[in-house]
């Protein structure tokens, strides 16, 4: 038992021009390849317009008890989040911190993006740090904002929040 494995046809004329033009075929004494193997096997590039790059970059540092603005997303383009870190310092005198990013979701779902674990010592030396990297974006809600939150009881708290993603133009649904 074998199987007969049969290759694809290339129909777009256009591509087998660019073949052809490629590899600087002589169309009189050479065979076109019109099927994926036949003789060369043809590959595509993508087309840079669908490769996505960050191009919205923000930062916000922060040393006072409350919720700031790092970014609002755009009304008319969807955002997806690539990136996310925080950096937390503080002097021993300071307790009970907690900072967080967070955005809305494009479901509606408030979500923290990243979170420092309550820091209860000295941190000056050893900044804590948390950060979201992937290269699976977060679709953010349009028109939202993604929040810095900096709260402590006591003493004083620097934290340091940067954002990284990319707007794509959609049309929504």
């Amino acid at each position: 038992m074998y199987l007969d494995i049969k290759m694809g046809t290339i129909y777009n004329t256009e591509l087998i021009n660019e073949l052809i033009n490629a590899v600087r075929l002589q169309q009189g004494r050479e065979n076109i390849p019109s099927k994926f193997a036949d003789t060369i096997v043809p590959t595509v590039e993508t087309n840079p317009k669908l490769l996505k790059h960050v191009n919205i970059f923000k930062s916000r540092m922060e040393d006072t008890n409350n919720v700031f603005i790092i970014y609002t997303t755009p009304t008319d383009k969807d955002f997806y989040l690539t990136y996310a870190s925080l950096i937390v310092t503080q002097p021993a005198t300071t307790t009970n911190t907690l900072t967080d990013i967070t955005a809305i979701l494009e479901s509606g779902l408030t979500v923290k993006i990243v979170t420092t674990p309550k820091v209860t010592t000295s941190s000056r030396a050893n900044p804590a740090m948390n950060k979201y990297e992937s290269a699976f974006a977060i679709k953010l809600k349009r028109g939202t904002t993604i929040i810095l939150t900096n709260t402590f009881s006591a003493g004083e708290c620097i934290a340091s929040a940067t954002i990284g993603g990319y707007t794509l133009e959609t049309d929504k649904k």
